[in-house]
């Protein structure tokens, strides 16, 4: 009888065990993705031409750059060229890419060369192009001719074992586990100039460097990896921008996924063109004497009717989460954003992003920051999320709750980066690079995502996905596409924090 009831107490203690395990008190995590440009290290599309930077205008013995204007195609290609001028561009020069084959094609006559020895051909015949890349510095290519009537156009550069998909299956499977894709950055969204749906990206244009992915490629990829979508709708579009916006999302995002969408990206930080133009509007509207409210004022008012816009495409809010966002160190904009024509009815999400470690950067404190070395930073950091940070989380969720809407992270995680010219010391950005590589890094990860749904928080999107580190910041939880999960410490804590 004795023994019985051991097996009792320890199947007891097992089973709590295990239902501990499958419910944590975790908040769901999604991340945004980085930006598309060729520095960057993630292997987002396998036709890595369409990261490629913007044409460069050349012409021999002119200095770099200055070869004139060059005739384009609206979709972005050369048309023609003037005498003694050529067009350049560069891919992949984030320093590790695919080992293996490329396969450049195009259409058109011509004549497409690689500089600075970046690549060695393997084969080439009319519209076709098979090479290998050498050293890591990058893909130049360079259009030194074409032909005007027939120029060359729809250059693509595939991947070594591109598979049948648009994306990369490394990049797929680092987005393993997210809930939510952010496509803030992939849809260029601060300082945006697009007004009208015709100014979109398209799926046509030669790169989505300056304009961003098309709609196409982001539903597909919140398709391919089963994640919310969060589209973050240019600060000018016009309503029929929106409304074309969203009845593509309505038509072809898997009817199990939902669509978050908010009005531009922090609206209320004054570095960004949508911040001085929403004061503008508020401030012509007479919504406010104060600019800094006129501008959180119009933010709702032009959310408000961004949101009514989906609904009607949508029928219901069903699919649905309407965000409104505002500065985490601030819980009175919350309240500004919320409360403005009532717009906490219209609304499902209050978002904020309540990073960590961001006065760290300060030009002020170099010296003394400098003196704490890694191990002082990252105790720092710690300090910093049990307490400034802890009290906006606290003042933000009473905020929401009052009003009735989730508490959601729009980006979140370590701030190390110096401002205000603080960028510029390299002692610093070294001592934040560190500090992001070292282990204790994913122990304050784990301890601040942790806290977070303690406190109440919803969803948390991490920011960013993949990024070399650099005197900008460390933003990345993975420096490259392949880095080891060993060596990733931000990566590794988000995993073990979804149980991965």
């Amino acid at each position: 009888m004795r023994l019985i009831k051991i097996y009792i107490l320890v199947f007891i203690v097992f089973s709590l065990t295990i239902i501990s395990a499958q419910s944590p008190n975790t908040a769901p995590i999604g991340t945004n993705l980085t930006g598309i440009a060729s520095w960057n290290p993630a292997w987002q599309f396998v036709d890595v031409f369409k990261s490629a930077r913007p044409w460069i205008s050349q012409c021999n013995g002119c200095g770099w750059g200055e070869g004139g204007d060059l005739a384009l195609s609206p979709e972005g290609w050369v048309m023609s060229l003037r005498d003694n001028q050529y067009a350049e561009t560069v891919m992949l020069d984030g320093g590790v890419y695919p080992q293996g084959e490329y396969i450049l094609t195009y259409e058109g006559e011509g004549d497409i060369v690689f500089n600075f020895d970046s690549a060695t051909i393997l084969s080439q015949e009319q519209g076709r192009i098979v090479f290998t890349i050498n050293g890591d510095f990058g893909l130049w290519l360079q259009i030194r001719e074409t032909n005007p009537s027939d120029y060359i156009r729809n250059i693509h550069v595939y991947m070594p074992d591109s598979g049948e998909l648009p994306f990369h299956s490394e990049f797929l499977a680092s987005l393993d586990g997210f809930t939510v894709l952010r496509f803030m950055d992939w849809m260029a969204t601060n300082n945006s100039t697009i007004v009208t749906w015709d100014d979109r990206p398209k799926m046509t244009d030669a790169q989505w460097h300056e304009k961003g992915v098309p709609v196409e490629r982001m539903v597909l990829l919140a398709n391919l990896v089963n994640a919310d979508a969060w589209f973050t709708m240019p600060h000018m579009a016009d309503d029929d921008y929106v409304r074309q916006f969203a009845t593509y999302v309505r038509d072809n995002l898997n009817p199990n996924l939902r669509a978050y969408i908010e009005y531009s990206n922090e609206t209320w930080n004054g570095q960004f063109s949508q911040a001085r133009y929403v004061i503008e509007q508020g401030r012509a509207l007479g919504l406010s004497d104060n600019d800094f409210q006129a501008g959180l004022f119009y933010h709702s008012h032009r959310a408000g009717e961004m949101f009514a816009i989906w609904e009607d495409v949508f029928g219901d809010t069903d699919r649905l989460v309407r965000v409104l966002a505002s500065q985490a160190a601030n819980a009175w904009t919350g309240e500004q954003v919320l409360t403005y024509d009532e717009m906490y009815t219209r609304a499902d999400a209050l978002a904020i992003a309540p990073y960590f470690g961001g006065y760290l950067g300060n030009p002020d404190t170099i010296e003394n920051v400098l003196a704490l070395g890694v191990d002082g930073v990252l105790n720092t950091s710690q300090e910093h999320i049990q307490g400034e940070v802890r009290d906006w989380i606290i003042a933000n969720q009473q905020v929401a709750s009052q009003y009735g809407v989730e508490l959601v992270a729009y980006e979140g995680g370590q701030h190390l980066a110096g401002f205000f010219g603080a960028e510029g010391d390299d002692r610093l950005t070294d001592l934040f690079i560190s500090a992001n590589r070292d282990p204790r890094m994913g122990d304050l990860y784990t301890a601040y995502l942790t806290q977070w749904a303690e406190l109440g928080g919803g969803l948390f999107v991490n920011f960013s996905h993949i990024e070399e580190p650099s005197q900008w910041g460390s933003w990345g939880i993975l420096e490259y596409q392949t880095q080891p999960r060993q060596d990733a410490p931000k990566y590794d804590a988000i995993m073990r924090y979804l149980g991965k």
